[in-house]
């Protein structure tokens, strides 16, 4: 028998007439819906909340609500229940919430970290310090961290959440670590997701073409450290964007900062190599010395994040587990070496932040040429492009544009904006084929020199002309490596 729940138990202040109806489940996809589910039409790029009503009907809905302006009971035909409810992703939230018995039950640590890079490295090594078992969702997926399922969306859609939530709880989760983007706190994604602990990383250029300024890009930024539950936020205090949030959470939650300038978990001497990093930190418990493998001012800064998040819950944190740390797939990830040839790193920067940070650090370890394969995604911020063409031209000494997303738009016409924001724009290599591109690149390297396939990370596939054709840089880069 499926299991039924009457619409009062999920939703507060409903009409009168759908009080006692019961359910079987709630579902925002009609091509999920099944007979006696409650359909819960949202607005979105389709077109309005009743876009897909007729086929929630086809489905067997025993009801619907659809996001609207004001709360009213929706006369429908053929003596279907329907109607229009104002805040409907927050009351879908919490409607989940209840659904998957979340607070009848033991639960796990929630942790949320934000921030406009990062957070796919910040969450892994948050679960990898936590105490076992611990499981993240995110970019690459959900699970623990060595056996990831995919899903489409860092941060997947409410309905999906609350089940892989469940499904994490389940499984027996002590902790679970997420990537909240700013799209997923816009659009409610993470409505009434009991975080315990919100994480902010940094903040750049990125997502525009959504929020349009990055006013309105902070301030979604800011709303995963006014959730309620909230107890403890761990800040990066060498980020400006700090000090805003620290003002706008509330006084009885606990606030430790991370960084280089004085403050709660204070990085206070450093030592870092093409092999990894010896950091000293100085915080609560004394000065504290780790040696890292992971390399770059950048990890430094994820590494400090994971850390003050672990002191701030009181864990305990051993030399073993950080000698053991780990990236995600497709950050700062090297490839095994060949013999006389370049060494060769793959990397998910596509904001012109990130691109600078992991540019700078490979300069630190380089002692040859860096060279540099990456393009911009289409259909996505234009403004980004000719700010990555400058960090490009600034930072590498080879650089050849490529294809990375196009989408629907003109890889000519994406490459022009980024050779737009460089002085010498000549001195680029515009090769839009990514597969010639990358081969092209390691076969120039000389023992020595590096090269950073930048843009696309863990991504399996390269999206043309609405068509996701199968590609991965490692894969291409491993054969221009052996050939």
């Amino acid at each position: 028998m499926p299991r039924t729940e009457p619409l009062s138990r999920l939703f507060d202040d409903l009409p009168t007439a759908l009080a006692e109806l019961i359910v079987t489940g709630i579902e925002t996809d009609t091509r999920r819906l099944h007979p006696g589910m409650l359909y819960v039409g949202l607005r979105n790029q389709h077109g309005n909340a009743d876009h897909y009503l007729l086929q929630a009907w086809q489905a067997g809905a025993a009801a619907a609500v659809l996001e609207g302006d004001h709360n009213a009971l929706i006369s429908e035909e053929k003596g279907h229940l329907c109607w229009q409810s104002t805040d409907l992703r927050e009351k879908l939230g919490h409607a989940l919430r209840r659904w998957h018995q979340w607070d009848e039950q033991e639960t796990p640590v929630l942790i949320g970290v934000t921030g406009t890079n990062g957070k796919s490295s910040v969450t892994r090594l948050i679960a990898e310090l936590a105490p076992q078992p611990a499981m993240l969702i995110g970019t690459l997926g959900y699970g623990p961290v060595n056996a990831l399922v995919a899903h489409a969306n860092t941060t997947p859609e409410a309905v999906r959440l609350w089940e892989t939530l469940a499904l994490l709880r389940a499984q027996g989760a002590k902790v679970i670590a997420l990537e909240v983007s700013s799209h997923a706190l816009v659009l409610g994604r993470v409505a009434a997701v009991p975080f315990q602990v919100a994480v902010f990383t940094n903040l750049s250029r990125d997502h525009l073409d959504f929020h349009g300024d990055m006013q309105h890009y902070g301030a979604a930024k800011a709303r995963l450290f006014r959730f309620p539950e909230l107890q403890l936020a761990v800040l990066n205090h060498d980020e400006p964007f700090s000090e805003v949030l620290a003002h706008q959470i509330d006084p009885q939650v606990k606030i430790i900062g991370f960084g280089k300038s004085p403050c709660d978990f204070q990085l206070k001497d450093l030592h870092s190599g093409a092999s990894g990093t010896l950091l000293t930190v100085e915080s609560a418990k004394g000065a504290q010395q780790w040696r890292s493998p992971l390399i770059g001012d950048c990890n430094v800064q994820n590494l400090m994040a994971a850390l003050a998040t672990a002191e701030g819950l009181g864990w305990t944190v051993t030399e073993a587990q950080i000698r053991r740390l780990d990236l995600p797939e497709g950050r700062y990830q090297r490839l095994p070496s060949e013999p006389g040839k370049a060494q060769v790193m793959i990397d998910y920067a596509h904001t012109p932040d990130a691109l600078e940070r992991v540019l700078k650090d490979l300069r630190a370890i380089v002692k040859g040429k860096i060279h540099l394969v990456f393009g911009c995604g289409g259909d996505r911020d234009r403004g980004k492009r000719p700010e990555m063409g400058g960090v490009a031209e600034r930072f590498a000494d080879h650089v050849i544009i490529t294809d990375d997303n196009p989408r629907s738009e003109s890889p000519a016409s994406i490459v022009q904006d980024i050779l737009a924001g460089m002085h010498n724009s000549a001195a680029a290599e515009v090769i839009h084929e990514r597969t010639a591109a990358i081969h092209t690149a390691i076969r120039q390297a000389e023992h020595g020199d590096w090269v950073l396939i930048a843009g696309k990370g863990h991504e399996r596939t390269q999206e043309i002309q609405g068509q996701k054709f199968p590609f991965q840089d490692q894969q291409v880069a491993m054969e221009a490596l052996r050939s």
